[in-house]
């Protein structure tokens, strides 16, 4: 079970994060808005996978590359936990 304070953490980055591939004012990031209208294009969300995976020290493997990954905030917060949690 992930506990509050985890998913709180990795979202936080998460936001971090993508607040560094957007231009200036933008200080409230919505995490369930859809990455299109924060302002993602394709060029910014190539620099934000990159920027989480040498932040993170993670890699995302090919078969999370989808539209259900990259939706929004929250969702990539989701599949980074998936990456990192604990086996069971």
């Amino acid at each position: 079970m992930v506990t509050v304070g985890v998913v709180d953490e990795v979202l936080g980055s998460v936001r971090e994060i993508a607040r560094r591939q957007l231009p200036p004012g933008k200080s409230v990031l919505d995490a369930d808005e859809s990455l299109a209208g924060l302002g993602f294009d394709s060029l910014k969300l190539v620099g934000f996978v990159v920027e989480l995976e040498r932040d993170l020290d993670i890699t995302f493997p090919a078969d999370l590359f989808d539209a259900s990954t990259f939706r929004s905030l929250r969702t990539v917060a989701d599949a980074i936990r998936s990456l990192t949690a604990e086996p069971a």
